[in-house]
């Protein structure tokens, strides 16, 4: 041991990381254990903290000792605005557009794998579908869950309703105090550690477990943090770093460049499979980021890669400017456009990302991906999508989906306006019934101008000649009239449309909403 200090070094003169423990927190592991396996009047619990407390490794290392089987997901900033995001890989590409068929299709298979403990990691970053079918899974007792949530950020009320009406338990994880942090840092490095040194530690970490593993690893490698005749001392000015975000920036600033390439990647589009990621960054600039501890890669219905934090890919995200930003987005179209999307939520991911990219966009994929979003009750995003197939040249059908997402949203007038570019003698019957019939929807049900609504109807009896399009104006008509207080009128239009094996199915919904409606008031 030399007098002067001592520094971790493999056989290859690389500093050593210290090999990390677990620190199992008692009362905490059995709060959770008592949860998941035994505890009455509750399916699961939530554990609430501040980033890098160790809230995932406490609930993964409870998990890990369950007899049962666990199926581990994590919501992240890429994915949370895509329905379903989360739970999308358990419904297929075949799954239908209507976002209870979807729910369903996800719950069951779930179930079906045979999974009793769910865990969801960043639930806060859950999309409000996916937020929807985990408060549905609690509600129904199917499984027990572990969430994490991060202290200070906003989630979905789907996901705070879970401890706040108890149907989980509410566990609070605060940062280790001084002896934790101490232990801790001891048990990594093998040795005894001065006391100032801890002090300082303890000061720059505030107890927070990710603190102090970067604040240790960054003091290592930049050999500020030394053993000195059996004691390890810090000695220099970043071993009193007092927030994770600058401890984090040092370390990016050392990474080689195609290491933060593959993470500037990463951040735009997360979780990402290895294969998309390697091919845009190459394979040994992910493989280095793995082995540094940047990333993981895990086989979950494909082999997908995560930051192993999700705070290096806030950092990250935040030293990117615009220019940049499209240009790696740009990137990641060109290869995700070389397997064509075939599920919604491939299609909403590609069309966000196109947009925002340097790259030119296919205008019938944001049409598509509207329509999606629009059909998973995602109007906000479906709005975003359509706008911008409408000023790409998308026509009827961008504009038909940008007014409903505007009328659903309460936006009347907008939609109106959204739907003006367009004359009914300019269009073909398919488009004037798309057209007609979105202004008789958001005439009668959001402006409540029924002469308007009425005056489109009439017009589109005149003009369609199309027998499957009429059955569709037909049911519509129905539930007009039932609106009208015209029952006798909604029951017969009802009885045609249904009487007809050739009727749309869109033509069916309609006709027995009018109908049924319709005889239940008339007593029958």
């Amino acid at each position: 041991m030399a007098a002067n200090g001592q520094r971790r070094v493999d056989e290859t003169g690389a500093v050593k990381a210290p090999s990390w423990p677990v620190v199992r927190r008692d009362d905490e592991y059995k709060a959770i254990h008592s949860a998941l396996v035994d505890q009455p009047g509750v399916c699961g619990i939530v554990i609430i903290g501040e980033a890098g407390v160790g809230k995932t490794t406490l609930a993964r290392l409870v998990t890990a000792a369950l007899p049962t089987p666990v199926r581990w997901l994590a919501g992240t900033e890429s994915a949370r605005s895509i329905p379903l995001g989360v739970f999308a890989p358990l419904v297929g590409a075949g799954s239908s557009r209507d976002p209870v068929a979807f729910l369903a299709t996800a719950r069951e298979a779930l179930i079906s794998e045979g999974h009793s403990v769910i865990g969801v990691d960043d639930a806060h970053l859950l999309d409000q579908l996916s937020a929807t079918l985990l408060h549905h899974l609690a509600l129904d007792g199917s499984v027990r869950i572990v969430a994490t949530v991060r202290r200070g950020e906003s989630a979905p009320d789907a996901i705070t309703s879970l401890w706040k009406d108890g149907y989980l338990q509410r566990l609070d994880l605060m940062p280790f105090n001084k002896g934790q942090s101490v232990t801790l840092i001891e048990q990594a490095l093998g040795g005894r550690v001065e006391g100032l040194s801890a002090d300082l530690m303890w000061d720059a970490s505030g107890g927070n477990a990710l603190f102090l593993r970067h604040l240790v690893e960054g003091a290592l490698e930049a050999g500020t943090l030394r053993q000195v005749r059996g004691v390890w001392q810090l000695r220099g000015r970043t071993a009193v770093t007092s927030e994770l975000a600058s401890l984090l920036d040092s370390r990016v600033d050392q990474l080689p460049d195609p290491v933060l390439h593959a993470l500037r990647v990463l951040t735009f589009c997360e979780p990402l499979d290895l294969d998309t990621l390697s091919k845009i960054a190459g394979e040994d600039a992910v493989e280095e980021a793995e082995t540094r501890g940047l990333i993981r890669v895990s086989k979950n219905d494909g082999i997908e890669v995560r930051f192993n934090h999700p705070l290096f890919g806030e950092v990250i995200r935040r030293r990117l400017g615009m220019a940049a930003s499209r240009r790696l987005r740009g990137e990641l179209v060109r290869a995700l456009n070389e397997r064509p999307p075939t599920t919604p939520t491939e299609r909403i991911r590609l069309a966000e990302l196109t947009i925002d990219s340097d790259q030119a966009a296919d205008v019938g994929l944001l049409v598509a991906a509207a329509r999606d979003a629009i059909a998973l009750t995602d109007v906000t995003l479906g709005e975003r999508l359509a706008r911008a197939a409408v000023s790409r040249g998308g026509g009827l059908k961008a504009s038909e989906l940008l007014a409903r997402s505007l009328l659903w949203q309460g936006n009347a007038a907008e939609a109106e306006e959204a739907l003006s570019p367009f004359h009914p003698d300019e269009l073909n019957e398919a488009e004037l019934v798309r057209w007609g019939l979105t202004r008789i929807t958001n005439l009668h049900w959001s402006m409540g101008d029924a002469d308007g609504a009425d005056e489109v109807l009439a017009m589109l009896r005149a003009k369609v000649s199309d027998p499957t399009l009429r059955l569709l104006v037909d049911g519509v008509t129905s539930a007009s009239s039932l609106f009208e207080n015209q029952l006798a009128q909604a029951v017969a239009l009802s009885q045609q449309v249904l009487a007809d094996a050739s009727a749309s199915p869109a033509a069916v919904e309609w006709a027995v909403f009018g109908g049924a409606f319709a005889l239940a008031l008339m007593g029958r």
